[in-house]
């Protein structure tokens, strides 16, 4: 009787070089081992949190660490709980946010995973409970979100918030859900909820009120008592789709054009341990661009194919390479004069050209490619 959802929040932005970074968090990490208590902060990206829980009467309000066998989302056998319980005359809830450490850029990702078991309310109460996850610009308001209430029992339903209303997603599930928040413009989203093994169900509509976000706000209230009734969650995280990289590769001693080329660049991080490789293909100018998730990159080495490789500092993205290596071994070697002597004196078109020897690029392996060979012997990438 429980639903595991997937919640990913995810903005689309054009133009820019970079992403404001990624965020994670979970109930597992050693911050919580002492409890899940107001102004404690695990993993990175993410302010401390600020629990509110309140009460109205007897009854009962929490945030606590989950372990019970109602959990199906734990990490390190914890997952965050909270509970807010009523009867007729009672009631109690839990409101908790927390903000990100900047406020959620374009084309960052905030996912979350979610637990409810069953959104039901006392019997013969007066006033309905229900749970959300939402997303808050900075005064507080609601941008979207998703969220649940008691009044649709026995047959409860996701909502996703909207500006004109609150859509009717789908019935509860059992199996879980992916759920997706997707920015299309800076006032317009799209709101994705796949079941488990079923079709997703697709909402697209503007923003409640303007962004950008800059916390999350968790609330319950008015369900009935139990593990069974109360709300998990886990693993929120913030991630982008990555750096855009991009620039311009200089060819040396190269005659013909460079659109269609292929350049590999390697992410390096600063002991020279390769995080991620990326191969771009140049345009008639000789600019690239690509994108990589890796984060920590200190280096970007770039190599073409007989061309040795230059390695500069993110952040550099012009590159200027070296000709001469035919064997595409990073260095010009008596083996590349091998290379080239075989393809001596021959035309494209020939039988035995070969264009790793035809350093210049115009077509014919001559005395001009072994003059740029020579030039550059000895040479070794870096």
């Amino acid at each position: 009787m429980k639903a595991l959802i997937f919640v990913s929040m995810l903005s689309i932005f054009s133009g820019a070089v970079s992403w404001a970074g990624s965020a994670a968090d979970n109930a597992g990490n050693s911050a919580y081992d002492g409890g899940w208590l107001d102004g404690t902060n695990g993993g990175s990206g993410f302010g401390p949190w600020t629990l509110s829980p309140y009460t109205f009467g007897s009854e009962i309000a929490r945030n606590y660490l989950a372990t019970n066998s109602y959990v199906d989302i734990k990490t390190n056998g914890r997952a965050w709980g909270i509970a807010g319980t009523q009867d007729v005359f009672s009631y109690a809830g839990v409101e908790n946010k927390r903000a990100f450490s900047a406020p959620l850029q374009a084309g960052e990702t905030f996912s979350f995973d979610l637990d409810n078991g069953l959104v039901e309310a006392e019997p013969g109460s007066f006033v309905d409970g229900g749970f959300g996850i939402v997303l808050q610009n900075a005064s507080g308001q609601e941008m979207t979100g998703l969220m649940a209430w008691t009044g649709n029992i026995p047959s409860g339903d996701y909502y996703a918030i909207g500006q004109s209303a609150n859509f009717d997603l789908l019935p509860f599930v059992t199996s879980g859900a992916h759920v997706s928040i997707e920015v299309l413009t800076a006032t317009t989203f799209k709101f994705t909820i796949t079941p488990i093994g079923g079709s997703p169900v697709t909402v697209t509509d503007s923003f409640k009120n303007a962004g950008p976000a800059t916390q999350i706000r968790v609330w319950m209230y008015n369900l009935v008592t139990g593990d069974d009734h109360d709300v998990y969650l886990n693993n929120f995280a913030v991630t982008s789709p990555g750096t855009a990289y991009s620039g311009r590769v200089e060819l040396g001693d190269y005659l013909g054009t460079t659109e269609g080329k292929s350049v590999l660049f390697s992410l390096l991080d600063s002991g020279g341990v390769v995080l991620d490789t990326k191969t771009a293909t140049l345009d008639a100018t000789g600019h690239y661009s690509y994108t990589s998730s890796a984060s920590g990159v200190a280096f970007v080495r770039a190599k073409a194919s007989h061309w040795i490789s230059q390695k500069k500092a993110v952040g550099s993205s012009d590159f200027s390479l070296t000709n001469g290596d035919c064997d595409n071994d990073d260095s010009v070697t008596i083996f590349d004069y091998l290379q080239l002597s075989t393809a001596f004196d021959k035309n494209v078109g020939d039988a035995g050209y070969d264009a790793e020897a035809d350093l210049d690029g115009d077509e014919s392996v001559t005395v001009f490619d072994y003059l740029i060979l020579s030039t550059n012997f000895d040479l070794t990438g870096e």
